[in-house]
């Protein structure tokens, strides 16, 4: 990945965390959860957020590629 793609993607999640939180999909408890599920488990965060029951996965899907500001298919 080049260091433009890494730099766009940071700044995707950096934006979905907060839009996570602005939409009041998650708490900001409920997103240090997940987060550091996801490092423990070794897995994405949108992942961490259905597994802990936080949010569906449709949700987390939509509010990620929203926060990348990318088409999102039903």
């Amino acid at each position: 990945m080049s260091s433009a793609s890494r730099s766009q993607a940071a700044q995707a999640l950096e934006e979905f965390q907060k839009v996570l939180v602005r939409d009041q999909i998650v708490t900001g408890v409920g997103l240090e959860r997940a987060l550091q599920h996801a490092r423990s488990a070794g897995i994405e965060l949108q992942d961490a957020l259905v597994s802990l029951g936080l949010t569906d996965e449709q949700t987390a899907y939509r509010t990620l590629a929203y926060a990348a500001h990318l088409p999102f298919a039903d």
